[in-house]
């Protein structure tokens, strides 16, 4: 674990890996296995669901260093991040854009999986539309190579010296957030 002195305290921080959608479930463990020997990780799986409190998934958006999930609408949660994190789009499913444009948006940094590494994303097929039945990549489950993935999780090394925590509050609490209904 690496720690920031400040003023006599040491604030731990921590690379966390978090996401878990449903159409990555069956590698998961493979993708897992293929990063836990990389130097101060700390994986935490989540799957943001409607069993799980709207605060909760906000509190464990924004003590995350490294966002990673398909695409789709949990990856908005990116908005919610630290300013030093990274979100990366484990397949951008041939919208290339999107997600991209939303974290240019708010200042962190995005990676998703190469275009000349896509043999190495594996379909589970080819997807169909569940309203007009067309094939469609964001309608299926994939699995990826774990070694590439790996390589990609590497990429966001940057997130293992964020800035001076001292200026920017601690890193770990949320104890502003409130629904205002």
């Amino acid at each position: 674990m690496m720690g920031l002195k400040t003023s006599g305290k040491i604030l731990q921080l921590k690379k966390t890996l978090i996401g878990l959608c449903p159409r990555i479930k069956p590698g998961v463990f493979q993708l897992l296995r293929a990063i836990q020997d990389i130097p101060g990780l700390t994986v935490r799986v989540v799957d943001y669901n409607g069993r799980v409190p709207f605060l909760s998934q906000l509190n464990s958006t924004h003590n995350s260093d490294i966002f990673i999930g398909m695409h789709g609408a949990g990856l908005t949660h990116l908005l919610f991040l630290p300013d030093w994190a990274a979100i990366m789009e484990l397949y951008n499913c041939e919208d290339r854009g999107c997600y991209k444009d939303l974290a240019r948006l708010r200042g962190v940094k995005y990676f998703t999986w190469s275009t000349a590494k896509e043999h190495l994303v594996y379909p589970e097929d080819a997807g169909r539309h569940p309203t007009n039945g067309t094939p469609h990549k964001k309608f299926t489950n994939y699995r990826f190579d774990p070694a590439e993935f790996k390589r990609q999780v590497n990429l966001a090394h940057h997130v293992s010296d964020p800035p001076d925590l001292t200026q920017l509050g601690k890193h770990g609490s949320v104890p502003d957030l409130q629904l205002l209904t």
